[in-house]
């Protein structure tokens, strides 16, 4: 009965909005299935388009129902102010205001490729790869004006975000450019997630959903009082010492231990265009934050390690950007100190922000202590095909010396990282409408492996038309964590039936 009348609603306001103005406004209402948190549920969505001269509008509109007809109400929530504001964003999947070449370009919601720069420290970010399992809504904004270029990034306007960047950019000389940049996450313990917002994060909450309960125990503690009025010395212990001790599935949590911990980092660059297909560039990067120092003697504990260093830089002494029809390449040499790596904010930043494994919480920062001084090359490659096909690849492949656990050292290593893509020109395929692979694994021994990692990302888009107002969707995303015990996969994945109303 449920499905019947959500049915009927998005039928009668899909027919609504193919009314209104009907040469500017796109609508498709969507049917199909959508895993979360390893649930299937079945999917209604009506995702309307609406542009206005530069602006642009893209709602999205969706239930979620689970096999059992109970609707998932995380998205629809107007319990409180916060809760209703949070509700109502999450139905913005963007909005714009120009292209990014005008002078002023806007776009709020999901994030798919997002740099800043040269990307020496956000590189290709994207905040829709837990999509739709959490759905955030960012902003990318670009200006230019009196001579001066201004970039802004961030992650999420609903929870605390992980990426907050800003980036001023202008001429020093004729044909020479010079860029600052400054990026932070203020909260990295902030990735855990925390749905109800009651200061414990869904991992140790007993009631993730509800921000007046947290403690399965403490559920039914008024029960026990008279037990303990009843049967045990009060004299000598209190009712809370007591209650405490008792075999329950008590939180043990503490909220005090919960602080925030932000990561930073800053950077400089220069470019210089030799014409209008070639162009040379310098940059420099610090990170801001500490990380561990293993080779303190009181640290023969990693993962308790209280001891703490400085975070380090990077630096690209030169790189090329290069167009040449549809070839578009790019290549520089790289030299790190220890703490470091290269495009610290990256596809994979809001997977592996923070993740709780064996009783830590366990940051990207706090990890960035395995990372030694390293130098090498980076270039990466994108080139239409014969307007058949659209390729790209990038391959970083530095060497010197990384963290050894078994040896307690720095030893001679590599780090190396490969992102590839594919994506078919589907117009000459009848009735494909979209077809793209992607594959992103960071910071490994040997990428060409492919043994998982919590950096490893994958996925792919398939859109099928069935005809003028039908089209078959596909999508699915895998990333990767580390439980402790091993590495494991999470899965999201997306089917549904889009009917366009025009």
């Amino acid at each position: 009965m449920n499905n019947l009348k959500l049915s009927i609603i998005l039928i009668v306001l899909g027919f609504a909005f193919s009314q209104f103005n009907p040469d500017n406004v796109g609508v498709s209402a969507s049917f199909g299935s959508v895993t979360i948190d390893n649930e299937v549920y079945n999917q209604i969505a009506l995702r309307p388009e609406i542009p206005i001269g530069n602006f642009g509008l893209g709602l999205d509109l969706y239930f979620y129902i689970n096999g059992d007809g109970e609707f998932y109400k995380e998205n629809w929530d107007f319990s409180t102010t916060k809760a209703g504001y949070r509700t109502i964003m999450d139905k913005i999947y963007y909005a714009r205001w120009g292209r990014p070449t005008d002078p002023i370009y806007v776009r709020a919601g999901s994030l798919l490729h997002s740099t800043l720069g040269n990307g020496i420290l956000v590189n290709a970010y994207s905040n829709a790869m837990e999509y739709p399992q959490i759905k955030r809504i960012g902003l990318d904004f670009k200006a230019n004006a009196a001579g001066l270029g201004f970039e802004y990034i961030q992650s999420d306007f609903k929870r605390t975000p992980g990426i907050m960047a800003l980036r001023v950019s202008g001429s020093v000389m004729p044909n020479m450019s010079a860029g600052f940049s400054i990026v932070t996450d203020p909260n990295q313990n902030a990735g855990l997630g925390d749905r109800d917002e009651d200061g414990y994060p869904d991992v140790f909450d007993h009631f993730p959903d509800n921000d007046q309960m947290y403690d399965e125990a403490q559920e039914n503690k008024d029960e026990w009082y008279p037990i303990w009025e009843s049967s045990v010395d009060t004299a000598n212990i209190t009712f809370d010492n007591w209650f405490d001790s008792l075999p329950l599935n008590h939180n043990r949590f503490e909220t005090s231990t919960y602080k925030k911990d932000g990561v930073s980092g800053f950077s400089f660059d220069l470019v210089y265009a030799l014409n209008k297909n070639i162009s040379f560039y310098a940059q420099f990067a610090q990170l801001l934050g500490e990380t561990i120092d293993p080779e303190d003697g009181q640290c023969n504990d990693i993962v308790n390690c209280d001891v703490k260093t400085n975070l380090g830089q990077g630096f690209v002494p030169i790189g090329m950007q290069s167009t040449f029809g549809p070839l578009n390449f790019k290549a520089e040499c790289r030299v790190n100190s220890r703490n470091f790596l290269f495009n610290y904010w990256d596809r994979s930043y809001d997977v592996t922000r923070a993740v709780y494994s064996e009783g830590q919480i366990i940051t990207r920062e706090s990890q960035l202590y395995k990372y030694g001084k390293m130098s090498g090359i980076y270039a990466e490659m994108f080139s239409n095909l014969f307007n058949v096909i659209t390729l790209g690849a990038g391959y970083q492949d530095l060497v010197g010396e990384q963290w050894d656990e078994s040896e307690m050292e720095y030893i001679e290593d590599s780090n190396r990282s490969l992102k590839a893509m594919m994506e078919l020109n589907t117009s000459i395929v009848p009735k494909l409408k979209k077809a793209q692979i992607f594959y992103m694994q960071n910071n490994v021994k040997n990428p060409f492996d492919f043994d998982a990692t919590p950096s490893t990302v994958y996925g792919f888009d398939l859109s099928l038309q069935m005809n003028n107002s039908m089209m078959l969707v596909y999508k699915s995303r895998t990333t990767f964590v580390d439980t402790g015990s091993g590495v494991e996969p999470v899965n999201s994945a997306q089917f549904e039936t889009q009917i366009l109303f025009n």
